[in-house]
């Protein structure tokens, strides 16, 4: 199954199950279908609630849903963002 998305649109990509405080901000730059595999521009990184400089301009998720996700917020790893 995967997570609907659009290159383009804002993202924000949860780093660990059951916390809000942790996670990644980016813009869809790619859609790799047959990967599964999202890449995006990192528009803002967040650790424990505060900013920090992501190491790279770029980072990459997955667009698969597994078992884990209903453990994250809302019951999805990855958000759009408005």
């Amino acid at each position: 199954m995967f997570y609907k998305f659009e290159v383009g649109q804002k993202i924000k990509s949860f780093d660990f199950p059951g916390r809000s405080d942790c996670y990644i901000v980016g813009t869809i730059t790619n859609i790799n279908e047959n990967k599964g595999i999202l890449t995006c521009d990192v528009v803002e990184a967040i650790s424990e609630g505060k900013e920090y400089e992501f190491p790279d301009d770029k980072f990459i998720t997955s667009l698969h849903k597994d078992i884990f996700d209903d453990l994250f917020t809302g019951g999805k790893r990855i958000h759009g963002v408005i």
